[in-house]
């Protein structure tokens, strides 16, 4: 039994009307025979005592006595990255409201609401026609203490929101702005590699922070920020104005030198800042060390630092777990991984630069004891046998772009296996 929407609030009665029994011997309600096809009026109570009167109800009126608003993530402060990637964010605004009788409804129809911005702060978010909030690339305000004034059956609610800004033109810092050409050694031969016939020297690369402020306005009208690196939201966006002299490798974060000249790196909105970065063929870097560690797991932590106006709070520090412990399993259960870096220093300044390592141009990892531990997969190390390999990684100049093949490797890693002797062996 439900109660429609336009009941009035009383009493109600009831009556039941019975057109037919569904049972071996009919019995006669308020014993009056039931006509065919007819009906009869009137209940029972116990096994002697028969009613024919009315039943009655009582409607009462059943309204919400508060709602409560929140967005549908539960979170109260947002970051407005659409002006840095491109990409609006949709929050959802979700309603309760719960009633006299103790119901709760969740997803209250909302019949009007309004943004406000105190403190002065403009431009914070847009409303959709169904109170939802959009952070978009437009907006460039931001405000401590916003809110979204919500009208749900006839209660008013507030739903406090904080959202940060970016501020622009964005801070672009490359780790390099010259590129030069690497020698493996101080005053030696460059560093080549091959295509077919074509020879060409190996050209540094270098990395790109990217960095802004986020702000927000109090309610006295104060301006908040926060400084951050954005580096990670803006590679895949990044363009370069000459990719045969600097392109953009966004996979591995790199900014790769190709030929003589200068380019300018940007993000496709021009307020967004750019920078320029050149290629110098004329003094050539080398190469200064080259490293191998034997690593099981890789983690990363985010690492907090004090905030000031030249320190980016928002740092990643990598740490790496180097393994000095003996493989003790077979197969691909006792495999560990290799991590390789060159570092190059520029004669000019002394500076030092570090390049990233690729496979596929040269270097390779080379194992002493390939009986021992097995290199594969070009960067995983597979034991093979009990015993100790040392484990180097080496660049090896083609023979048609250096008639001597210089090389230049590094230092080993030395790895021990002690894999567990044989339980059982099988013939099949």
């Amino acid at each position: 039994m439900r109660v429609l929407p336009g009941a009035q609030p009383g009493n109600i009665s009831m009556q039941v009307r019975v057109q037919e029994m569904n049972a071996p011997v009919p019995i006669n309600p308020s014993g009056q025979a039931i006509p065919m096809g007819g009906f009869v009026l009137g209940h029972t109570e116990g096994v002697d005592t028969v009613y024919n009167g009315a039943g009655v109800f009582r409607v009462v009126e059943d309204f919400s006595r508060g709602v409560f608003a929140f967005t549908s993530t539960g979170e109260g402060s947002f970051v407005n990255t659409a002006p840095i990637t491109g990409t609006p964010i949709a929050i959802s605004v979700a309603t309760t409201a719960v009633h006299l009788l103790g119901d709760v409804w969740r997803d209250a129809a909302i019949t009007s609401c309004v943004l406000h911005t105190p403190g002065g702060a403009t431009a914070v978010a847009d409303l959709t026609p169904l109170c939802n909030l959009v952070l978009d690339e437009h907006h460039t305000g931001g405000a401590a203490h916003a809110n979204v004034s919500l009208t749900v059956d006839g209660h008013v609610v507030a739903l406090p929101l904080r959202i940060w800004t970016p501020q622009v033109p964005l801070s672009m810092s490359p780790g390099a702005a010259v590129l030069k050409p690497v020698s493996l050694y101080r005053g030696g031969p460059a560093m080549y590699s091959s295509t077919g016939s074509e020879c060409t020297e190996r050209i540094m690369s270098t990395t790109l922070h990217v960095a802004t402020r986020f702000s927000l306005t109090t309610d006295a009208g104060i301006v908040m920020t926060e400084a951050v690196d954005v580096s990670s939201l803006v590679w895949d966006r990044l363009v370069s104005s000459n990719t045969s002299i600097v392109s953009v490798d966004a996979a591995a974060r790199r900014l790769r030198g190709h030929s003589r000249g200068q380019v300018t790196i940007s993000l496709p909105s021009t307020v967004l800042g750019n920078v320029t970065v050149a290629v110098d063929m004329r003094t050539p870097v080398h190469v200064a060390s080259t490293d191998v560690l034997v690593f099981a797991a890789m983690t990363f932590h985010d690492h907090w630092l004090r905030t000031d106006a030249t320190t980016h709070i928002h740092q990643v520090q990598a740490a790496v777990h180097v393994v000095h412990n003996v493989i003790q399993r077979e197969g691909i259960e006792g495999r560990q991984y290799l991590a390789a870096s060159m570092a190059v220093q520029d004669p000019v300044d002394e500076s030092l630069h570090f390049e990233d390592i690729t496979f596929d141009s040269g270097f390779l990892f080379e194992s002493s004891s390939p009986a021992v531990a097995a290199i594969t997969e070009g960067s995983a190390v597979t034991a093979m046998g009990s015993g100790t390999s040392g484990v180097r990684i080496v660049w090896t100049n083609p023979v048609e772009c250096d008639a001597l093949q210089t090389a230049r490797s590094s230092s080993p890693a030395e790895i021990v296996v002690a894999l567990p002797a044989a339980l059982s062996v099988s013939i099949l």
